[in-house]
């Protein structure tokens, strides 16, 4: 196989309500779709599309790298996973890499990087803990038989927090696991105030209480809390005999924010040998990037944790048909993109196009 030539689309999509981040307050979500397209005709898509205050590049500089370094990427060796790509970037070029090569061999992503891989994957579902409404979505949810649930905290004082965390447990019940994620919005002092007022609940982590790196060792030490790394993980290089590692039972991996598969294999090999939890987790992508993550989840070798795709459900459209959706679990992952999915042409809007360079097949795991 070869690929014979590339588009980039720009796209568009309303939010089924404001969503709120550290630098800005979005109102829809935009990225860019890859479309690769092989001398048999068969197509692979990608997404690229970074998040405010979360990525390192912006959007726009994120488009200017794309529409005009496309063939360059493909043609290194190294591809889009070189050190001067960016990381939105690198995940969606090699993910539309990646789509083109399983789609000419008639497998799902996730089977063509591992053939024994599992054919579905299970969604954490996600609570905001400022809404009005979490402990009886929380019900809702065990109604329908969630085993993990995520909680995100740190916008309220964290007494009060701790009252909606241990509210949503109690509405959970003993047979779901919690997760917890601060999004580093809390001091040192206001870490240990949540946790000794949490100390009752198991909680299964808490992801980024802190911004401080020593901090966050102190706390782990003093609270004996188990961690989730996730923007700590884009910021610095974790290694094998890192003391902080002691302390952590996940790795957060987020490819728009990481740069894909290809650089993220150091982490999940280092979290394999130290027995640390990946958790593959979205930046609000489209469902063509949904799709990717859940693939990557699927495609990770053992039964992995429950995903972090439920950003899916923030989204008021779509660029595929049927809408990626992470309210029916599992989602089932087990055949070529093509069988399951149409990418809706009337949400794309072509910015650039070109032929490409003859290179190899992506590799698999």
């Amino acid at each position: 196989m070869s690929m014979r030539g590339y588009r980039i689309y720009e796209y568009d999509l309303p939010l089924a309500s404001p969503l709120a981040l550290p630098l800005c307050t979005l109102t829809s979500r935009s990225g860019m779709l890859v479309r690769l397209e092989s001398d048999t005709g068969r197509t692979g898509w990608g997404d690229i599309a970074p998040l405010p205050g979360f990525s390192r590049e912006t959007y726009e500089q994120a488009r200017e790298q794309v529409t005009t370094d496309v063939p360059a990427m493909l043609m290194r060796a190294s591809g889009a996973g070189a050190a001067d790509v960016f990381p939105s970037v690198a995940f969606g070029i090699e993910s539309a890499q990646l789509m083109l090569a399983s789609e000419e061999e008639g497998l799902g992503v996730a089977q063509y990087l591992r053939r024994d891989a599992e054919g579905s994957v299970q969604v954490c579902p996600l609570l905001d803990g400022r809404s009005g409404d979490v402990v009886s979505r929380a019900v809702a949810l065990r109604e329908q038989g969630a085993t993990v649930v995520k909680v995100k905290v740190g916008a309220l004082d964290p007494t009060e927090d701790a009252r909606i965390v241990r509210a949503i447990a109690d509405a959970l019940g003993a047979g779901s696991a919690l997760r917890v994620d601060a999004n580093r919005r809390w001091t040192l002092g206001q870490a240990e105030t949540f946790m000794s007022l949490t100390s009752c609940l198991r909680l299964e982590y808490l992801e980024e209480p802190l911004s401080g790196r020593n901090e966050l060792l102190a706390f782990a030490e003093r609270t004996g809390c188990a961690l989730a790394l996730d923007e700590t993980l884009a910021e610095r290089s974790i290694s094998k005999g890192d003391p902080l590692l002691a302390h952590v039972r996940a790795f957060v991996l987020k490819p728009t924010v990481l740069g894909g598969w290809s650089r993220m294999k150091t982490l999940i090999r280092l979290a394999a040998t130290a027995g640390i939890q990946r958790v593959i987790s979205a930046c609000f992508e489209s469902g063509i990037g949904h799709w990717h993550l859940a693939s990557l989840a699927a495609a990770l070798p053992g039964t992995g944790p429950a995903a972090g795709l439920d950003t899916a459900s923030r989204l008021a459209g779509d660029v595929i048909n049927p809408a990626f959706s992470a309210l029916k679990c599992p989602i089932v992952i087990d055949a070529p993109f093509s069988e399951r999915h149409q990418v809706d042409m009337d949400r794309c809007r072509l910015i650039c196009e070109g032929d490409v360079p003859v290179q190899e097949q992506p590799s698999g795991a």
